[in-house]
C-alpha cells in the first residue's frame, strides 16, 4: 500500500468517527427535548411567517383597571400581552392561536418567539390609561347677582372705521390734542406748585372738551385722545403717578362716551323736547326721550353700569337714557325678583335723613297694611345684600346734594330696616356707602356740577324761555 493510499484511508476513518460522535450527541439532545415538551404537540403551520394574519373575531374589550402597584419589566411577573406580530393577542380558534403555547400552572402564555403573554381579561393586567370614570350630572352654577360686563374699553367697531379722508380743521386737532400735552407736563412737573397750576387747568381743560362742538371722528382719531398718551394716561396710571381722583373720574367718563361714538356736547342729547300751554292758559314745556336714540343704555343692571363716581345730569331723563336711574320720576328703580338697581334720594316729603356715608331712605306709602311694590324692592335688596346706585338730587335741606340736577354718588347696601307705620306699611331703609369708592363730589374745586355744565344748563333753560339756574 502506497503513502498516498494509506493517507486517504486514516482520513475517512476520521470523518466517520466525527460522524459517529455527532449522531450520538443529536440522538441525546433529541431525548432531553422530548422529556421537556408539554405532552400535546404543537401544530404549525407550513406556510411562511409573513402570509399568516392574526384574528381579532374573538376578542372582547378588556377592562381599564387602575394600576395599584409598581409596574415591573422582569419577564417572569409581566402582564402585558404580545402576539407574533408585536400587535393583539389571538382568540382561541383563530389562525393566529396556532402560534401560542400555554404553560401549565400559570396564566400567561408563550409564543412561537419564546415571549409571553397575559390574557387581556386577566385581573393581574397592568393598564397604563386611566380608568374610565363614573358620569357626573352636569352642575348648575347658582348666581346671588349676575351682570354682563362692559369690556369696550380699549377697542370700538366706530373707531376702527373712522374716514380718515374727511374734512377737518388742524386748530381743532390740535386744541383736542393739547390735553396730551397737559398730561405729558403733570408727569413731568417737578414741584408743588407747578403741580397745582398744571392740575387746575388739566381740570379745565377737561371739562370745556366735554362741550366742544368741534368733536368728529376725524378730529378725536387725528388728536389720538383715545390713545395711550390721551385720556387713558390719566385714568390708568401708566406712569406710576397718580392724577388726583376727580380727574380720573371725569377722563373715564369723557373716554366712555367717545369710544362708543357718542360724540354730542348736548346736555339733552337724545331728548325731545316739547314747549305747550294748556287750556288755562299755563305754559309747560315737557322732555321725552327720543325712540330713535341709538346709545341709550338700560338701567336694569346691578352695579355702577359703566357710571363714574360724580357724573352728574341735567334733569332725571337724562340718567334715564344713560342708564343711571330707570325711572322718570319714581325714586326706585329696580325689578321684582331681582331687587332695586338705584335709587334717588330728593326731596319728596318722606322721613329721609341724608348723612353722606349713611343714609335713611323711606319706602313708599301703602293704602293699607301691604307693603307697595317699591318697598318691596327694597326689602329684597335687604335679604340679598346686592350694592344698588344712589343718585342725590337738588335738596335744599342736604348740603351732600348738587345744586342742579341729579348726580351719580357711588353704590349704598341696604343694612337694616325699620317699620315706621305698620298700617300704611311705612318701611324705612338704612343704606351704607360701600368700602373703597372714591369721596362724593359735593364741594371744592372737584365739585360736581362744574361752573362748565351748569352754563351750558343755563343757556338750555334761556332757549327754552324759563328761569335761569
Amino acid at each position: 500500500m502506497g503513502v498516498l493510499e494509506l493517507l486517504e484511508r486514516n482520513r475517512k476513518e476520521a470523518r466517520e468517527r466525527r460522524m459517529a460522535i455527532i449522531a450520538d450527541e443529536d440522538a441525546a439532545a433529541a431525548v432531553v427535548t422530548k422529556e421537556e415538551s408539554p405532552a400535546q404537540a404543537i401544530g404549525l403551520s407550513h406556510e411562511p411567517l409573513q402570509q399568516i394574519k392574526t384574528g381579532y373575531s374573538g376578542l372582547k374589550p378588556s377592562k381599564r383597571r387602575k394600576i395599584t402597584g409598581p409596574l415591573n419589566d422582569k419577564v417572569s411577573e409581566s402582564s402585558t400581552t404580545t402576539s407574533v406580530l408585536g400587535g393583539l393577542p389571538a382568540s382561541p380558534g383563530s389562525e393566529g392561536s396556532a402560534f401560542s403555547l400555554k404553560i401549565p400552572g400559570s396564566s400567561a402564555s408563550t409564543d412561537v418567539l419564546g415571549t409571553l403573554s397575559t390574557p387581556p381579561d386577566s385581573k393581574d393586567a397592568v393598564r397604563y390609561g386611566p380608568g374610565r370614570k363614573a358620569p357626573r350630572k352636569k352642575a348648575i352654577a347658582s348666581y346671588t347677582n349676575k351682570q354682563t360686563v362692559d369690556t369696550r374699553i380699549r377697542s370700538s367697531e366706530w373707531y376702527e372705521k373712522i374716514n380718515m379722508k374727511e374734512k377737518h380743521s388742524r386748530g381743532d386737532v390740535q386744541s383736542v390734542a393739547y390735553i396730551r400735552t397737559l398730561c405729558q407736563n403733570y408727569v413731568a412737573a417737578r414741584n408743588g406748585t407747578e403741580l397745582e397750576k398744571i392740575t387746575t387747568e388739566l381740570r379745565t381743560k377737561l371739562h370745556e372738551m366735554e362741550f366742544y362742538r368741534c368733536i368728529s371722528g376725524i378730529i378725536i382719531k387725528k388728536s389720538r385722545v383715545l390713545e395711550d398718551d390721551g385720556l387713558p394716561r390719566i385714568f390708568d396710571n401708566q406712569d406710576g403717578v397718580e392724577f388726583p381722583v376727580d380727574l380720573c373720574a371725569d377722563a373715564m367718563a369723557l373716554y366712555l362716551r367717545w369710544i362708543v361714538g357718542d360724540l354730542d356736547s348736548h346736555l339733552l342729547r337724545g331728548i325731545i323736547t316739547e314747549k305747550g300751554q294748556l287750556e288755562s292758559g299755563i305754559k309747560r314745556t315737557s322732555h321725552r326721550l327720543d325712540k330713535k336714540y341709538p346709545l341709550k343704555k338700560s338701567a336694569n343692571v346691578v352695579g355702577d353700569n359703566c357710571l363714574v363716581n360724580g357724573q352728574w345730569w341735567p334733569n332725571r331723563i337724562c340718567a334715564l337714557r344713560d342708564g343711571a336711574h330707570g325711572e322718570q320720576e319714581a325714586g326706585i328703580n329696580g325689578q321684582v325678583g331681582k331687587g332695586t338697581y338705584s335709587v334717588v334720594v330728593a326731596q319728596g316729603g318722606y322721613a329721609d335723613e341724608d348723612k353722606e356715608m349713611a343714609i335713611e331712605y323711606c319706602g313708599t306709602q301703602s293704602e293699607n297694611s301691604i307693603p307697595t311694590k317699591n318697598t318691596k324692592l327694597l326689602l329684597e335688596s335687604y335679604e340679598s345684600k346686592q350694592p344698588l346706585r344712589v343718585l342725590r338730587a337738588e335738596n335744599k335741606n342736604s348740603k351732600f346734594a348738587p345744586k342742579k340736577g341729579i348726580r351719580y354718588d357711588g353704590l349704598y347696601t341696604v343694612v337694616e330696616y325699620t317699620i315706621l307705620d305698620a298700617d300704611t306699611a311705612m318701611y324705612r331703609f338704612s343704606l351704607r356707602r360701600c368700602k373703597d369708592q372714591d369721596p362724593i363730589r359735593y364741594r371744592g374745586p372737584e365739585a360736581r356740577p362744574t361752573s362748565q355744565e351748569l352754563k351750558q344748563y343755563a343757556l338750555i333753560r334761556e332757549s327754552l324761555g324759563m328761569t335761569a339756574v
